[in-house]
């Protein structure tokens, strides 16, 4: 494996860590380095960095009537209607 896909592929493997704010320092500047490097992986970063924001604004809810467990709902909020009423 070449020196630049094993860079990418480190990458790609840190996409969450880096939405949630947890790489160290070192890490955090050789991500920014591939983010400049590598468009869709900055698109993919700013996908998770949405994802944790809307999981933290809307938390989980229980499970539906009839669900064998384990669910959790967290729709997308769309005109305001709530999901499984």
């Amino acid at each position: 494996m070449s020196e630049k896909s094993e860079r990418s592929n480190w990458a790609w493997e840190r996409i969450e860590a880096l939405a949630d704010d947890s790489l160290d320092a070192a890490d955090r500047q050789r991500m920014n380095e591939a983010l400049r490097a590598d468009p869709a992986l900055s698109a993919a970063v700013e996908r998770a960095r949405a994802v944790r924001a809307h999981s933290a604004i809307y938390p989980a809810r229980p499970c539906l009537r009839g669900c064998s467990g384990g669910c959790s709902l967290r729709p997308f909020p769309r005109g305001g209607g709530r999901i499984g009423s």
